[in-house]
């Protein structure tokens, strides 16, 4: 089973998505902000799969705790998130690299999130 570490400052959002992923059959970790979403990946015990990141969240953006992700977990496919099209969307889009990092414009249709999260995970181990 692949885990996801979700992490969305809006509790209705990431509760929703929570759902929906574990319906489609994954483990899901989640965190408010980057800050917990440290805090959650230090304490689960098993492989990380996938991060799915808002960017623009409080205490730590989705660019940095991607960065710091990267530093425990080299390989790591990250979904970025966002419903800003200001200067930090256009950041992200520019850290794409090697198939390992996509990124959903808000407001998205959940069909669409499906699919970007098994075409990232498709050869992951």
């Amino acid at each position: 089973m692949k885990t996801i570490l979700l992490v969305e400052d809006e509790d209705v959002l990431r509760e929703l998505l929570r759902e929906l992923l574990e319906f489609k059959g994954y483990s899901v970790l989640e965190a408010c902000n980057g800050q917990e979403a440290m805090q959650v990946s230090e304490a689960h015990e098993g492989k990380v799969d996938l991060l799915l990141t808002d960017v623009v969240m409080p205490k730590m953006s989705g660019n940095d705790l991607a960065e710091a992700m990267r530093k425990f977990h080299p390989g790591l496919k990250i979904i970025f998130m966002s419903g800003y099209t200001g200067d930090s969307s256009f950041s992200v889009l520019e850290a794409l690299d090697g198939g390992n990092v996509d990124f959903l414009q808000k407001p998205f249709r959940m069909k669409m999130l499906e699919e970007k999260v098994l075409e990232m995970l498709k050869d992951s181990v």
